[in-house]
């Protein structure tokens, strides 16, 4: 994708994000006449926001990497200065 093109899809996903859900319909039908495959991009992109939720990111990364470590598994661990309980 060209950087023009990537201003084109960026531009089309935020307003469409600026739509509520039937104004939305109505927009990606009007891009869908003017550019079929710049329709098919944005849909692509509101589908993977919407996946997204409003979770993402919310686990600390510290909690996603230590995961399947046992809980107390750094504990008495020196960190610096620091001892961990």
């Amino acid at each position: 994708m060209t950087p023009e093109r990537w201003q084109e899809v960026k531009a089309a996903l935020h307003q469409a994000l600026d739509l509520d859900a039937p104004a939305r319909t109505t927009y990606l039908e009007r891009l869908a006449v003017d550019d079929p495959l710049l329709r098919i991009e944005v849909e692509s992109l509101l589908a993977a926001h919407a996946d997204a939720g409003t979770s993402f990111l919310s686990t600390p990364v510290p909690a996603l990497l230590y995961a399947e470590l046992p809980h107390n598994s750094l504990a008495g661990r020196r960190l610096g200065n620091y001892q961990l309980i």
